[in-house]
């Protein structure tokens, strides 16, 4: 499961020159016709199949990435603390929940329904391009809590990024910011029609 507006089709990471100067991009898998569009929500058949497990660790450039077990979900009230994973900035806590149930406008998108409002508390990196998709989470005994899947930014709150470098506020390319907005899991598994793997 992961962000909508992605676009359907054959999957695949972003495109990314390593230090070498080569390009890498890795296919994941492919789109089925099943989404959420309100809930910015859509699956991808993998070769592998759907584990029960969240990616943590460093942005896809670093090293010594792995998953924590999923141990269930949890809806978002505010006040909660969670974290994201996105695969160009890395794991990233300190995200305090702000606000539920909002309705955002995204440009180039459309309007997403139900979304959590989050922070980072330091004015942090909390997600950035490159990061759709990946896991919001909070932390629990053994493991972790899905809480829904990055979304959008809110581009008047940008801030350096972690992991893959960004780009001057004003050119275009990578941008993060501190707040961010991800749809309830609770929203996104009803609106799809799965269920949430566990360990």
């Amino acid at each position: 499961m992961f962000a909508n507006h992605c676009g359907a089709g054959k999957w695949r990471t972003g495109a990314v020159t390593d230090s070498s100067g080569a390009i890498i991009q890795h296919v994941l898998g492919s789109t089925i016709v099943t989404r959420d569009v309100a809930h910015d929500t859509q699956l991808i058949l993998t070769s592998q199949g759907a584990g029960a497990a969240a990616y943590t660790g460093e942005s896809w450039l670093g090293s010594g990435q792995s998953g924590r077990a999923v141990k269930g979900s949890a809806a978002n009230h505010a006040g909660d603390y969670v974290c994201t994973e996105g695969s160009f900035s890395g794991t990233r806590c300190d995200i305090r929940v702000m606000d539920t149930g909002s309705t955002i406008n995204v440009i180039g998108y459309g309007q997403m329904r139900d979304m959590v409002t989050a922070d980072n508390i330091h004015g942090e990196d909390a997600a950035g391009n490159g990061d759709s998709g990946g896991p919001v989470v909070s932390v629990t005994t053994g493991g972790v809590l899905a809480r829904g899947t990055i979304s959008a930014m809110n581009n008047d709150q940008f801030v350096e990024c972690v992991g893959v470098p960004g780009v001057a506020d004003d050119e275009d390319g990578r941008h993060c910011s501190s707040e961010i907005f991800y749809p309830d899991i609770q929203y996104q598994l009803s609106g799809v029609g799965v269920h949430l793997n566990t360990l």
